[in-house]
């Protein structure tokens, strides 16, 4: 039995592709945030200098 796998005959028009497109930048702005939000947890979680708490 064949798979249903995205873009396996080949994207042939134009809603096809957006499609595809889309969803790989939603892939791209899922992986930055949480790039982001490592970045702002560590900084918060790091000792600054100077500051006496």
């Amino acid at each position: 039995m064949q798979r249903k796998t995205p873009g396996a005959t080949g994207l042939e028009n134009f809603p096809e592709i957006a499609g595809m497109a889309l969803m790989g930048l939603g892939g791209l702005i899922a992986i930055i945030g949480g790039l982001l939000f490592l970045v702002v947890a560590i900084g918060a979680m790091w000792p600054r200098r100077g500051s006496r708490r």
